[in-house]
């Protein structure tokens, strides 16, 4: 959560609870009662509930998700990538399942052969300069059959357009690349065999 979301949580919570408050005490006869102290209570466990709401789903729904704008990337990203390794020039298919909350990302990436998970994530936030970007770092989830360490490495990609988002990988087998993506769904998918399955049912 960024420091200027923080700011209008805080604004906007004191703003409801003012008003609230002023109503409150103007309907009670401008007298400060055990009543009017049970009716606070209950302006604050609104504000509570509200926001609970809000950061479990709220944020991605329409208009709602206005009062904190965040870009939802939820859901499977299908695409290309290209990769070169010790001279050696390759490329295929990849795909990504990013399962985001308000407060957290996740991304597992696939491709024929292998599957890989992040385990540290960011999201730059966009109203800085303009463009998302997701950087995360990831593992892979089994040794290649021809090397003896897990490969690991870093991803860097822009969303381009509402659906697109291309950018760089590194990995610690000396390879690096280009990964270039667009969305298919909001279903979350770990593999091309699953996306294959659903489409054939």
């Amino acid at each position: 959560m960024t420091s200027d979301e923080v700011k209008k949580v805080v604004f906007l919570s004191s703003c409801f609870c003012i008003v609230s408050t002023l109503i409150i005490y103007f309907l009670n006869g401008q007298k400060l009662t055990l009543d009017t102290l049970k009716n606070l209570s209950s302006v604050l466990s609104v504000v509570s509930v509200f926001w609970a709401m809000y950061f479990a789903f709220g944020w991605k729904l329409p208009y709602v998700k206005k009062i904190l704008p965040k870009t939802n990337l939820n859901g499977t990203w299908i695409g290309e990538y290209k990769a070169n390794s010790e001279g050696k020039e390759y490329e295929g298919k990849i795909g990504l399942a990013i399962r985001q909350k308000f407060f957290s990302i996740k991304i597992t990436s696939f491709t024929i052969r292998f599957q890989n998970y992040s385990y540290l994530e960011r999201v730059v936030n966009e109203n800085e300069n303009g463009v998302l970007q997701l950087d995360y770092v990831y593992t892979q989830d089994e040794n290649d059959d021809v090397e003896e360490r897990v490969r690991k490495g870093v991803t860097e990609i822009k969303l381009v357009a509402p659906d697109k988002m291309s950018g760089y990988f590194w990995t610690n087998a000396n390879s690096n690349g280009r990964i270039c993506v667009t969305f298919k769904s909001r279903n979350h998918y770990n593999s091309f065999e699953e996306i294959e399955n659903e489409e054939n049912e």
